[in-house]
């Protein structure tokens, strides 16, 4: 069924119908638990539109009667995205930020000011996520729009002769009056300067890539202002190496339009990464101009087709004739030709494909989750500083209450291996490693109640970070000294540890679309400082032979890694500021020590059961940027949710052989992640 244009009159009460759909949920947003945000709000012009028109076609509406409405469905029900249709539902695919809002499991975004002429929209979800962005927006309508009201006009209004324009409160507004709530979980994305680039004079394109690039920072601080503490923005495509038809001779070079746009674009790009160092705002800076380059550099590495001059040929020459985007297909595999959009990278000569907008969410997903990845190096430190204080808690523990305790040196070995379960939390992945470890220690027993030591140990762990191979290893060498006290109804042990570790193979694989994994990898170093006590009862009556009493314990450990550089040069490498983790790790619990025989051999069973409390409440936040904007920038992200409380559980059976001894222990620890020990030690009295 055609519709014709609807009257002013009705198009506003259906916008406001539309409107208050989209309200309606905004405080019960769909939101996975653990994902790092719970709410996408953005802002920007056609990369960013996420359908404030609707997808119809102009002519029909305008000659109703001689041309029938082309397409599958393309019939105002939905909004138009620029970008291609997708052959499976007929309606057109999601922009990069609807990608990317989808991937961090934040949901579906709406657009803010929809216009819902002819028919029904049935694309408006009832989200708290919201797209201020408007196909043809300039970076003052975008600033507007944050500080102002967001305005909508369809370029088809002058066409058939009417007012097609919709108006609603910009971001500020909302908030002011309590339609739209933010939180400290919610993401802005912000992209204002496309169409001042692509519109440059050919006169004064620097000075109007200056400009835009200051109306953007305008945007950027406004936006911090009302409250934002993640903002997500990006440097300029180069817009004019892209196959719009202005952009390309007939012989293939590039036009002089071509050339003043790679100018502003530049500009636009020094003017704007620098002066994001001034606003005192949590920027994620992402390097789409890098990006593109590369993908137009080698469009094949990233599923393209590689026969195609994806700078001269789009995959559609007729989509937006109407906003002035013509580009010319390439011959036989345009989509006048029945081509598929999945081998190009723009659907016209501008807009991105939904392949090239997949790609460019997970390349902004890849920089939003490198942190969760490094807020791991020191976790994973931490493991192995506890797997050695766990031999040298075994070796106190199994010298309580002995029968026949050493009597002057005593030499000890213990072979250690550890298996290790990272929780999903709001900012990483699921993690898993695995260790061995060795510890070599002597000790001097001065008398039946006192006694001194030392030990070094070596850790080495691989850590798993998710199924496309992310991890890193580690390599850690640990000094120790020790001692404790025995005395009929009471014990004490303390420990000193410092260490080094080696962080190597630093391994963050990235999918960019559907083909193409990359690896980016580092290396760094981290030291190790910590300090036991621990405290015991023995409530058993003189004259059993066991042992069984409360006991109390502190355990600090404090891991500082350095940063570091990813090797590569790519647009996907980043640079990682220092990580600091501090842990004060309080148990309370009870013990056993139960000796008995097995023929001729002397066993002595022990074991404890604690509550674990952690008490340092912040783990170590991630300063990062991309390598290439480092100069520009740094975010910040949270590190790995801790765990405060837990059950830990240890026990061992040592069997005495003389003056040699031999022990089986495990343990078991969920503080901070699930973690398994079981060791073989080893103890002879010289």
């Amino acid at each position: 069924m055609r519709h014709s244009p609807k009257t002013r009159k009705g198009l506003k009460r259906q916008l406001a119908i539309g409107l208050a759909s989209t309200f309606l949920l905004w405080t019960a947003g769909q939101v996975q638990a653990d994902s790092p945000f719970s709410q996408s709000i953005a802002f920007g012009a056609s990369y960013e539109d996420v359908g404030q028109l609707p997808d119809i076609d102009i002519v029909s509406l305008a000659l109703p009667i001689l041309v029938a409405p082309p397409g599958a469905g393309l019939d105002g029900s939905t909004g138009q995205r620029q970008t291609n249709i997708d052959a499976t539902t007929g309606k057109r695919g999601r922009v990069w930020v609807e990608h990317l809002s989808m991937n961090l499991g934040a949901g579906e975004i709406a657009p803010s000011t929809p216009i819902l002429f002819p028919g029904d929209r049935v694309d408006i979800p009832a989200t708290n996520n919201i797209s201020f962005a408007v196909v043809t927006a300039r970076s003052d309508e975008v600033l507007q729009s944050v500080i102002g009201s967001s305005e909508v006009t369809h370029p088809a209004g002058a066409l058939l002769g009417q007012d097609l324009s919709a108006s609603s409160p910009g971001l500020t507004q909302r908030l002011a009056d309590g339609s739209l709530s933010i939180s400290k979980r919610t993401l802005f994305i912000a992209n204002p300067g496309g169409n001042n680039v692509r519109d440059t004079s050919l006169d004064t394109p620097e000075a109007d890539g200056a400009t835009a690039a200051i109306n953007s920072l305008a945007v950027i601080q406004a936006i911090a202002d009302a409250g934002g503490r993640y903002i997500l923005t990006t440097t300029m495509p180069p817009l004019g190496e892209l196959s719009e038809s202005t952009n390309v001779t007939p012989d293939g070079d590039r036009t002089e339009k071509a050339i003043a746009r790679s100018i502003a674009g530049a500009s636009f790009n020094t003017t704007f990464t620098a002066g994001l160092s001034d606003i005192d705002a949590n920027v994620i800076l992402l390097d789409f101009g890098r990006l593109f380059e590369e993908i137009l550099g080698d469009p094949g590495s990233f599923g393209f087709n590689a026969q195609v001059e994806q700078n001269r040929y789009c995959y559609s020459d007729s989509e937006w004739s109407i906003s002035g985007v013509n580009c010319t297909e390439a011959p036989g595999l345009g989509k006048s030709s029945g081509g598929d959009p999945a081998d190009f990278i723009a659907n016209d000569g501008l807009h991105p494909t939904q392949a090239t907008a997949k790609i460019l969410s997970d390349y902004a997903e890849s920089v939003i989750r490198a942190p969760g990845l490094m807020t791991l190096l020191p976790e994973s430190v931490l493991g192995d500083a506890r797997a050695f204080g766990n031999t040298i808690t075994d070796y106190q523990s199994r010298n309580r209450w002995s029968s026949s305790p050493p009597d002057g040196l005593d030499v000890f070995a213990s072979v250690q291996g550890e298996d290790a379960d990272y929780e999903k939390s709001n900012f990483n992945s699921p993690a898993a490693s695995d260790a061995l470890d060795l510890t070599l220690g002597v000790s001097w027993f001065i008398d039946r109640n006192w006694f001194v030591g030392g030990a070094v140990g070596s850790q080495n762990s691989e850590l798993d970070a998710d199924p496309r191979g992310s991890g890193f290893d580690t390599s850690s060498l640990m000094f120790s000294v020790f001692g404790g006290y025995r005395g009929t109804y009471l014990f004490t042990d303390a420990s000193v540890t410092l260490g080094r570790s080696d962080l190597e193979d630093i391994t963050r694989v990235i999918s960019l679309g559907e083909t193409l994994k990359r690896a980016e990898e580092g290396k760094t170093d981290a030291d190790i400082t910590g300090v036991s006590i621990t405290i015991g009862v023995d409530t058993t009556a003189d004259e059993l032979s066991w042992h069984f009493g409360p006991f109390l314990s502190l355990d600090y450990l404090k891991i500082e890694v350095d940063g570091f550089a990813e090797e590569s040069d790519l647009s996907t490498a980043m640079v990682f500021g220092d990580l600091e983790r501090d842990s004060l790790l309080g148990s309370a619990g009870i013990f056993i020590n139960y000796p008995m025989r097995w023929g001729n051999t002397a066993l002595v069973a022990y074991g404890d059961l604690a509550y674990r409390s952690e008490m340092e409440g912040e783990s170590a936040r991630v300063s990062a940027a991309l390598k290439n904007l480092a100069s520009s920038v740094h975010f910040s992200m949270p590190g790995y949710d801790i765990d405060k409380e837990s059950v830990s559980v240890r026990g061992g059976l040592q069997a005495n052989f003389g003056g040699l001894r031999c022990n089986l222990f495990a343990s078991y620890d969920n503080n901070d992640r699930e973690t398994t020990y079981l060791g073989l030690g080893l103890a002879y009295q010289l």
